[in-house]
């Protein structure tokens, strides 16, 4: 069975003010978009921990991530996610953190999130495929 992913909506900017010189230009991006994926999961965790040690994200049967949405309260947490050339990258969110990369080899292989503070929750989710 497989599962889809939409993603719906845009992002935009527009100057607060405008003049005859500097006229109000909107910039805006369609991600509309929708992806199959062979699995997914989510929730929402707690980020325990103030020391920054690590927690793996519990990913289920899913062995390569190709979409990964998160939604931090309460806080900053550093995301690490690794990818199949070994390299690890951290990424500090405190809102909203989205990554659509469906291209086989562009996968996320583990994800982990460690807290800098206390009450943090993460909701999220993940799909990709165990291959």
């Amino acid at each position: 069975m497989s599962v889809q992913v939409d993603i719906a909506g845009s992002v935009s900017t527009q100057p607060s003010t405008s003049s005859g010189s500097f006229p109000t230009t909107l910039r805006t991006i369609n991600l509309t978009t929708r992806r199959t994926h062979d699995r997914e999961v989510g929730g929402i965790v707690a980020v325990t921990g103030t020391d920054g040690a690590p927690q793996a994200l519990q990913l289920g049967s899913i062995a390569m991530v190709r979409f990964l949405a998160l939604r931090v309260t309460g806080g900053e947490v550093r995301l690490r996610i690794t990818t199949p050339d070994g390299a690890t990258q951290v990424i500090p969110v405190t809102g909203l953190f989205v990554i659509d990369n469906p291209t086989t080899g562009s996968e996320i292989t583990a994800v982990s999130l460690a807290a800098t503070g206390a009450g943090i929750e993460v909701e999220y989710l993940a799909a990709g495929g165990a291959t």
